[in-house]
């Protein structure tokens, strides 16, 4: 979704954009589905996957990347009635974005036979140094040992400067802001945000929202657009008591079901 493609900075370790949320989302504002622009960052919308934190880039296909060697034009082309926005196929991406990590670009050549296995990763060192992060930022703000375990995690990824000298991360809302931002982007597709934004208590805020996307037009030029709308009410923190257990037990079913 847009919504993720948002949340990289830029190549820099600069913000794109001027504030964010505690979902580590950036502010929209009035339903606008583009956030107000930090233009010293050299951040462009016309041109919006430039210059970006590498992570963007390994995580998700966008239009214009190389990928596969099956086509003639080895490249995402989303534009109406191209190669990977084919008209009336139902599984054509809503958002104009596809996912990229964890599918191997041999996906794509004419052997499709055989299996194979794929190790799951249950905790990574990456998620230990932002939980330290995390903690150490509720109990202390912003100090060094926060800017150092999130600058292991960003200089890996291959972005540049220190989250030390981000003038814009000076307080700990701010920082626990761009620590939630930081988790959505490093540990994007691997089963944390939904659990994140529900521990964070910010569930209804990040889950709510709409889902924005992209259309590429013929001539290259990009517009933001509502790919979806979403629904996520207080009672879904926690999940209903299957009626027929009230029904044995006479138990309470939980708020709001």
């Amino acid at each position: 979704s847009q919504n993720l493609v948002d949340m990289y900075d830029m190549a820099d370790g600069s913000s794109p954009f001027a504030q964010y949320d505690a979902t580590g989302a950036p502010v929209y504002g009035n339903g606008a589905a583009c956030p107000t622009i930090n233009a010293a960052s050299g951040y462009n919308d016309a041109d919006m996957w430039s210059n970006r934190d590498p992570r963007l880039a390994a995580t998700i296909l966008y239009q214009g990347t190389p990928w596969g060697t099956m086509r003639e034009n080895s490249t995402i082309d989303v534009r109406p009635g191209m190669a990977d926005n084919p008209t009336g196929n139902a599984n054509a991406t809503p958002t104009g974005y596809y996912m990229r990590k964890y599918i191997p670009a041999t996906i794509l050549s004419s052997n499709h036979g055989g299996s194979a296995l794929r190790p799951w990763t249950i905790i990574r060192y990456a998620e230990i140094l932002m939980n330290y992060a995390e903690a150490m930022n509720e109990l202390n703000g912003p100090c060094q040992e926060v800017y150092d375990m999130l600058d292991r995690v960003r200089t890996r990824a291959g972005i540049a400067g220190s989250v030390k000298d981000r003038a814009d991360l000076a307080s700990k809302d701010a920082m626990r802001n761009f620590i939630h931002k930081e988790r959505t982007v490093e540990f994007a597709f691997e089963e944390h945000r939904s659990w994140d934004v529900r521990r964070w208590n910010v569930a209804v805020e990040a889950l709510a929202r709409p889902i924005y996307g992209i259309n590429v037009a013929m001539d290259g030029s990009v517009s933001r657009k509502v790919a979806q709308q979403r629904v996520f009410d207080a009672k879904m923190y926690l999940y209903p008591i299957p009626e027929t257990e009230v029904w044995k037990t006479g138990l309470e079913n939980n708020p709001g079901w």
